[in-house]
């Protein structure tokens, strides 16, 4: 059975109070307005109820045991329709679930924002969804908060929400202030009834530096030597004692934080303590000793603040010597170093079946409830900007997630580029997020529909997932390596050269590709493929400066005379090529950018490579190339 409504004059939404319940009344309010024709109400009003209470579910006849987590429901009740849930967020997702169904599209991408159509009614019909996973996150890289930052990220909260995702993790740097201008990012979020988490590295400077001359012994012993960098000593109960009042003090600035992710110096070994009391610990024994005195610490004066336990680099090995963590500790999985060329369960994948039986042993350590997994869809730095479709992929990863008990799945996203360079990874994510047991085929003919793009871009799309599969096959490496920027020489290292070959092939097929449609392509289509032709030309230039620098190490690597005139003169020329991309860089608007571009972009991506290269021409190449990147 389904209904319809003529006009804004026919119907009245009735919620529950809420704050929340109210955005989604006003939310339906807004978009019926822009969506219906103006005139005199039918002859039969209807009202549309909105609540999630139990009085709620009582008063309309809903069955409330049909629903779980933030799940929704959409029934026909005597005098209109109800939209329920358990929470008042699902309230929301409900009401953006109806105007999906008729007609708006909530997307994102470069030349192209959310598509409202105009329609002679807006039509009822009964729904009922229940996610998959309970906690669909989305974490935001944060380098510069200002106005401009805070008035783009509320843009993708909103997009967020309108996906039914549900939790904004803001990954900034615990050892920065909180800060005002995060204000209406985190009003927004709390509008929606999203969860908040916060935080990310440098807990290590919450032990000062300044302290090092008078207390050594606070700070970690290196090689014999106590040293002023890396984390501070976990057998230091003064260190620790420092660390937990700097931290209660930084919660106060954190209201209503779900989670603060509190973590260690970003570093693959070297930065834990060998002293006479540490050096029988592990890694993850020393963070996870120091995370759970924090986690007793805050107890009392923040009952329902969780910290986590960060399983990345070397703390993701030997957990089983972990002692038994407190309640409000989370166990945040992060397998940067897999091989995204495949899903996580994939059989004939060597790294990620390494991966995946560590995660398994997490489950075993801490059960499925207490992990969430922290993912790299939109990682521009793991994938050095390039343009990636981790369609099928992502709807491997999510299926085996939940199939595995996992609740909580948050993957890194970087502003608005994310939604430029990674705009069917985001779809596919938050499609498959709530409902894992979609087909990637049928989301990835969806994302076409919703975007209005022809159906020749499957065969765009499908090229542009081989290239992904190719370039980005970390199969044969070992636990040993950042991202691609700084691939070991390895036996696998040649294999992989010719993998990157193949797959730069595949890019040039696509570009052919794009370039028909852009022919055919009108109005929002067309300005969408012409980013997507900016993008494809910033991993075209990438792709073939990285097979250079690959080659030429290679070749460097076999030669007899190792850092030979030539060798060197071609090492060096990558150099050229990375500054002719940040020049490109440079060229995007902010709009399309992200406000994040000087630090993200111009610093730590492409200046990055540059440093990069410096650092192979001396290791490498036995050459003596100036390290002070103040020049770069």
């Amino acid at each position: 059975m389904a209904s319809g409504i003529r006009n804004t004059a026919s119907f009245t939404v009735i919620a529950e109070q809420d704050p929340v319940l109210d955005f989604a009344a006003e939310e339906l309010r807004a978009y019926a307005a822009r969506m219906l024709p103006q005139g005199a109400p039918q002859a039969e009003a209807c009202n549309i109820y909105l609540g999630c209470s139990e009085a709620f579910f009582a008063r309309h006849g809903l069955d409330r045991g049909a629903l779980c987590r933030d799940g929704y429901t959409v029934c026909a009740v005597e005098g209109g329709w109800a939209l329920a849930s358990l929470l008042p967020r699902g309230v929301l997702f409900a009401v953006y679930d109806v105007l999906r169904a008729n007609g708006c599209r909530f997307i994102k991408a470069a030349g192209v924002e959310e598509i409202v159509p105009r329609c002679e009614e807006l039509v009822f019909a009964p729904r009922l969804e229940n996610p998959d996973l309970e906690i669909r996150g989305l974490t935001i890289g944060v380098s510069e908060v200002n106005a401009d930052w805070e008035k783009q990220t509320e843009c993708i909260v909103d997009w967020a929400a309108k996906n039914r995702l549900n939790m904004i993790f803001l990954h900034e740097s615990v050892d920065l202030p909180f800060g005002e201008a995060n204000h209406g990012v985190v009003e927004a979020v709390y509008k929606r009834g999203m969860l908040l988490e916060f935080g990310g590295h440098g807990i290590q400077n919450y032990v000062p530096r300044t302290l090092f001359d008078a207390h050594p012994e606070y700070f970690i012993e290196k090689d014999g030597k106590r040293a002023k960098s890396g984390n501070f000593c976990v057998s230091s109960k003064e260190a620790l004692e420092l660390a937990a009042a700097r931290l209660l003090s930084y919660l106060r600035s954190c209201p209503g934080v779900r989670v603060l992710h509190i973590w260690f110096e970003d570093t693959i070994a070297g930065s834990w303590c060998t002293c006479a009391s540490c050096r029988e610990k592990l890694p993850v024994q020393q963070m996870s000793e120091a995370v759970s005195f924090f986690a007793e610490r805050i107890r009392g004066e923040f009952p329902h603040v969780k910290l986590d336990l960060l399983l990345y680099h070397d703390t993701l090995d030997k957990i089983d010597g972990v002692a038994e963590l407190p309640e409000n500790v989370v166990v945040e999985f992060a397998a940067r170093e897999r091989c995204y060329g495949h899903p996580i369960d994939a059989a004939d994948c060597k790294l990620n079946r390494t991966y995946l039986r560590k995660l398994d042993a997490c489950i075993r350590r801490f059960g499925a409830e207490k992990i969430a997994l922290f993912e790299y869809y939109m990682d521009f730095i793991l994938f050095s900007k390039a343009k990636t479709v981790l369609a099928h992929t992502i709807a491997a990863d999510l299926r085996c997630y939940a199939q595995r008990g996992i609740r909580s799945v948050s993957p890194l996203s970087f502003g608005l580029y994310s939604f430029w360079a990674y705009d069917v990874n985001l779809y596919v994510y938050a499609a498959h997020a709530f409902h894992t047991d979609r087909s990637a085929e049928e989301t990835l003919a969806a994302f076409l529909a919703d975007f209005s793009l022809p159906q020749g871009y499957a065969a765009y799309l499908a090229e542009m997932e081989r290239f992904t599969a190719l370039y980005f096959s970390f199969c044969g490496y070992e636990h040993c390596y950042d991202d691609i920027r700084g691939l070991p020489i390895c036996p696998y290292f040649d294999e992989h050269l010719q993998k990157i070959g193949e797959a730069i092939a595949c890019l040039y097929r696509a570009s052919a590709l794009l370039a028909s449609l852009q022919k055919e392509a009108r109005g929002a289509a067309a300005s969408y493929l012409d980013w997507e032709a900016k993008i494809l030309d910033i991993t075209l230039s990438e792709c073939t400066g990285l097979r250079l620098r690959m080659t030429t190490r290679s070749k460097n690597y076999h030669a007899a005379e190792k850092g030979s005139g030539a060798l060197v003169r071609d090492m060096e020329s990558v150099k050229t090529g990375l500054y002719g991309i940040l020049d490109k860089i440079r060229k995007i608007p902010p709009g399309i950018k992200g406000v994040q571009g000087g630090t993200l972009f111009e610093e730590h991506l492409c200046k990055d490579q540059i440093w990069t290269v410096n650092e192979l021409l001396n290791k490498e190449f036995e050459q003596n190339v100036d390290l002070d990147r103040s020049g770069i």
